[in-house]
């Protein structure tokens, strides 16, 4: 491996590649009620159980931190957009938790912005939780 791309590897195999036999992500308590069986349960549905791949739960965690690890990420670095010009690229959303009872207040506040530097600023989210993504 040339060892000035050794950050740049991006190969990860799938989940099928990664599959071994006999490997469970989750072993659930044996159950205290009576035990059907699928056909007697499904009667003239039941289908043919989908060939999935068998892993362990870290082994699944593992794949999806490494493919997490390729996103590019504006805190991680700088993103070059073919111009010597362009030497910032900010953020656009935002995720922000408020009290629900301070919300008016803060999107008055956003208002303020918004029109200070003449732009629109878009709010959404789960108003209820206090949950809101907040998008210039």
């Amino acid at each position: 491996m040339n060892p000035g791309k050794a950050g740049l590897v991006f190969h990860e195999p799938l989940l099928f590649e990664l599959g071994g036999q006999n490997k469970r992500g989750v072993e659930l308590p044996e159950m205290d009620l009576p035990i059907i069986s699928d056909e007697e349960l499904l009667g003239g549905n039941l289908r043919q159980s989908p060939n999935l791949p068998e892993l362990s739960e870290p082994e699944v965690v593992r794949h999806f931190t490494r493919l997490s690890q390729w996103n590019y990420s504006l805190d991680g670095g700088f993103y070059p957009l073919g111009s010597c010009t362009m030497k910032y690229n900010p953020k656009i959303n935002e995720d922000i938790a408020v009290p629900r009872s301070l919300i008016p207040d803060m999107m008055e506040q956003i208002q303020k912005i918004a029109d200070k530097y003449n732009t629109q600023i878009v709010c959404f989210g789960h108003a209820g939780d206090g949950n809101i993504h907040v998008n210039i």
